[in-house]
């Protein structure tokens, strides 16, 4: 399938295509997971002591939670993409 791809004559436009449509998502994923991890990281400790809780970070949200709504964004955006290029063929 690749290769038919590349063989038309705009073959260009279909590998940058193909970039698109498999890299969204795949970064989607990959912020998604690591906003997940730093959330879990900075949650409460149920073993420590604890401390006084110091203010939130001044962007307003918690630990990775910028990563996970931009993570969820781009895994959606690519998921229209593909189905949205399902439709059309």
């Amino acid at each position: 399938m690749a290769v038919t791809y590349l063989a038309a004559h705009d073959a260009a436009f279909q590998a940058a295509y193909l970039v698109a449509a498999l890299g969204v998502p795949t970064v989607g994923w990959i912020l998604l997971i690591v906003g997940l991890k730093q959330r879990s990281r900075s949650g409460p400790q149920p073993h420590l002591k604890r401390q006084a809780r110091s203010k939130p970070p001044a962007g307003g949200g918690s630990s990775g939670t910028k990563l996970i709504v931009i993570g969820a964004v781009l895994l959606a955006l690519g998921v229209v993409a593909i189905v949205g290029r399902m439709a059309i063929r």
